[in-house]
This record gives structure tokens, C-alpha cells and sequence, in this order.
């Protein structure tokens, strides 16, 4: 039994002591580097195109248009990414990168369910559902 309390002090110790040390890197504020305002460039220059290419992904009428869409969205993004210095990315915060993810999100979204709606397209009814003589009748009265 003493054996068992001793074990429980020490892992109590080594959690008291280790704690602080595993989330103090997590609290510790961003150095701001060289290549911060090249990264809010970078930022604005994506969230705009984002922008631009959901409102032009909104007004596709087929898939071909869409999907030459998306092939030019593709090259537009990597060439903005090029024009940058590598690791420029990784110095863009953290409410930056949401909205990123978001902008990304819905292009993503807006793609696929056109996509969808292309393949199976909504077609109105050339019949109604009830008998049209039932009907009729229902008319009349």
C-alpha cells in the first residue's frame, strides 16, 4: 500500500512540474518577423481572389465553365503563392487563417453542390400528383 501512494506522489510531482513547462510554449506571444508584412499581402491578395472566384463560380451556367473555373482558380492561387517568399504562409494569424478556411469552405461547397445540381438537374412536373377528374369534380361544386 505504501508503495502504491508513493508512485501516486511522484506522478501528482511530475505533473505539477511538468504542466507549466508543456503549455508555456503555447502562451508564449508571436514574435512578429520579417516576413509578417508580406504575409498580411498575401492575406488580402487571397481573400480577395477567394471572393472574386465565388462570385464567378455563383454564375457558372454547366459544369465546363465551372470546371475551367476552378482549373484557373487553381493556377491564379498558386501563382500568388509564388510570388511570395517560402514560409510567408505560416506568419498569417490565426483569424486570418479562418477566414481563409472559411472563404475556402464555401468555394468549396458552392462547387460541389453546383456540381450536383448540374448532374441531376431540377425538372419541373408535367403532371399533378392528384387525379385530374377527381379534380373536376371538385371544381364544380
Amino acid at each position: 500500500m505504501r508503495k502504491s501512494k508513493t508512485n501516486n506522489m511522484r506522478f501528482l510531482l511530475y505533473i505539477i512540474v511538468a504542466f507549466p513547462l508543456l503549455i508555456s510554449p503555447a502562451c508564449k506571444k508571436k514574435v512578429e518577423t520579417s516576413l509578417r508584412p508580406d504575409a498580411i499581402e498575401l492575406y488580402h491578395k487571397s481573400a480577395r481572389l477567394l471572393r472574386l472566384y465565388l462570385d464567378s463560380f455563383s454564375l457558372a451556367k454547366d459544369s465546363a465553365t465551372l470546371l475551367d473555373l476552378d482549373s484557373r482558380f487553381n493556377h491564379s492561387l498558386t501563382t500568388l503563392n509564388f510570388k511570395f517568399p517560402a514560409e510567408t504562409c505560416l506568419e498569417i494569424s490565426e483569424g486570418e487563417n479562418d477566414t481563409l478556411t472559411n472563404l475556402t469552405e464555401r468555394l468549396v461547397a458552392l462547387k460541389d453542390s453546383l456540381l450536383f445540381l448540374y448532374a441531376h438537374p431540377v425538372t419541373d412536373e408535367d403532371s399533378i400528383p392528384i387525379d385530374s377528374l377527381s379534380m373536376s369534380d371538385e371544381l364544380k361544386k
